[in-house]
């Protein structure tokens, strides 16, 4: 399973294009996020509502990050860190990500957590190159933000999604990521990964009888 930096590596390819603007949002952008993920997602209820964006800004105002081209957002991805008794939950299915509570929503500061992509968009609108452009900027802005989080003591405990579209679970899967079967929860359109190992030894977030490696491709 690869790091931060090698799942970043496996885009560059892309090249780099420094017309794509990595940006931090706040909850000014929320509307135009909004209409991005609504495009994205195929509609409202499958994006999160405007209050949630609102409470996780407020609560931590770095977990969105965007990119930006000609004055307008063209991807951008939210990542939480969370507790693990949160992000386990979320990833049972026990409850949805949009119901995390805040409380379980942590800094990026001098601590260990886990990490959530609770979604994360490029617009589909943009040819096929420039959709691979945009998103290779989105990674590598989080890339940075992370390099530089870590440098003040932030620790992942790895780095979690659930790919729903088939879009998404080939891009985790270029990336690196490893499928993970949750026993009674898996399904073809619901597909739980863990795209990057922890910068340090931690516990496995399932018990062995929960879960298994390599799912059906």
């Amino acid at each position: 399973m690869p790091t931060w930096e090698a799942a970043v590596r496996a885009v560059s390819r892309f090249g780099a294009d420094e017309s794509r603007k990595p940006v931090e949002v706040s909850v000014d952008d929320i509307t135009e996020l909004r209409t991005l993920g609504i495009s994205v997602m195929g509609s409202e209820e499958r994006s999160f509502p405007r209050e949630v964006l609102e409470r996780w800004l407020t609560k931590n105002s770095e977990v969105v990050q965007a990119v930006r081209f000609e004055d307008r957002i063209v991807g951008y991805a939210i990542i939480l860190p969370l507790v693990d008794e949160t992000l386990v939950e979320v990833l049972e299915g026990t409850i949805r990500p949009r119901n995390i509570p805040l409380a379980s929503i942590q800094s990026f500061g001098p601590i260990a957590s886990s990490l959530y992509v609770a979604e994360m968009v490029v617009d589909q609108q943009l040819e096929r190159r420039e959709r691979s452009v945009a998103a290779a900027a989105l990674l590598r802005r989080w890339g940075r933000f992370f390099a530089e989080k870590r440098a003040k003591g932030f620790r992942s405990k790895g780095l979690w999604c659930i790919a729903i579209t088939p879009k998404g679970i080939s891009l985790v899967r270029r990336l690196g990521g490893e499928e993970v079967v949750i026993e009674g929860v898996s399904s073809p359109t619901r597909v739980t990964m863990q795209i990057t190992k922890g910068d340090e030894t931690t516990a496995p977030l399932f018990p062995p009888y929960r879960m298994r490696a390599g799912g059906a491709r």
